[in-house]
């Protein structure tokens, strides 16, 4: 969802506004006090997917201050076929020292977590695709 502020008021202007906005493909919500909301019609019917995907997307990593750049190098790219040294290279970590510290503080290996995200990626696929 997304909020366009009118300045200009005059009746002409707003529908002008809203024929643009149907017609670029938007649903408008409401309108009150200049403040116009307005959402991609295909959106109205996305919106509880991507917010599980956010949660899951989220929920899988753990939030431990000396790896959130690891998770994030991860999560950016998980779809490729990153491999560890990769992954170590990213953060500025030897391969060995990263492997002893992702393990020590998580309990996996960066390898496990990789493969966690590529298959939280594709139950979610399976779930919402035909």
């Amino acid at each position: 969802m997304s909020n366009i502020l009118l300045i200009d008021e005059h009746p002409e202007t707003k529908n002008l506004l809203m024929k643009c906005l149907e017609t670029a493909g938007f649903d408008v919500i409401s309108t009150e006090n200049g403040l116009v909301r307005v959402q991609l019609a295909h959106e109205k019917f996305s919106t509880t997917i991507e917010s599980t995907k956010l949660k899951t997307t989220e929920s899988i990593f753990p939030s431990i201050p000396r790896l959130p750049e690891v998770f994030e190098f991860i999560e950016l790219n998980y779809h490729k076929n990153i491999k560890l040294k990769e992954v170590a290279r990213a953060v500025g970590y030897s391969s060995a020292y990263l492997t002893d510290l992702v393990r020590k503080l998580t309990g996996k290996t960066v390898n496990n977590w990789i493969i966690e995200r590529r298959l939280v990626a594709a139950s979610t696929l399976l779930l919402e695709t035909n």
